[in-house]
């Protein structure tokens, strides 16, 4: 990587192609997600005891009825997002691994895969997109109000390895 973690050919993203996700993108995914927790104090990615499914991205979701997908620039995935159904009385999606690579940010990739993930969503029958945010992942939240997702004041706190505690966000669809 270039200039300090960004990466190659950033003008826009006319240069970056979004796909389904495959099994072969396991590695570049635990390594987008690492990088991406690298910059929070105590995010720790521990694949095998938490997110599993990074390893076989195309076949876990395909078991569990989840939609994933990859953006790739030159080759290389700089963000993913997958869309899971939601438990419960409403019809609704939940959003899943949004990661965008630090130096690919603010280019619009993010904006562009939530784009697919709420346009699938409603395909799906949704009429509403919920999502977990870790409380540290603060550029993220403004991500997600600018898109129109309101804070609905739950907040929950992971058994995890990151002591992850996460505010809720939904979206009328």
């Amino acid at each position: 990587m270039a200039d300090g973690g960004r990466l190659p050919g950033q003008a826009g993203t006319s240069d970056i192609a979004i796909r389904a996700a495959v099994d072969a993108d396991g590695p570049a995914l635990m390594a987008l997600v690492g990088r991406c927790y690298a910059g929070f104090w105590a995010c720790v990615l521990w694949v095998d005891g938490e997110t599993p499914y990074l390893r076989r991205p195309a076949s876990v979701a395909a078991e569990r009825d989840w939609r994933f997908w990859v953006a790739e620039r030159e080759g290389r995935v700089v963000g993913s997002v997958a869309i899971k159904p939601e438990p419960g009385e409403r019809p609704a999606q939940r959003v899943a691994s949004f990661y965008v690579h630090p130096g690919a940010r603010r280019q619009r990739i993010g904006s562009r895969l939530m784009d697919i993930a709420e346009a699938d969503a409603t395909g799906r029958g949704a009429a509403i997109m919920v999502l977990w945010s870790d409380t540290r992942f603060i550029e993220a939240h403004a991500l997600y109000e600018a898109r129109g997702y309101r804070r609905t004041g739950e907040t929950r706190a992971l058994d995890d390895m990151s002591l992850t505690r996460e505010f809720a966000f939904e979206k009328t669809l």
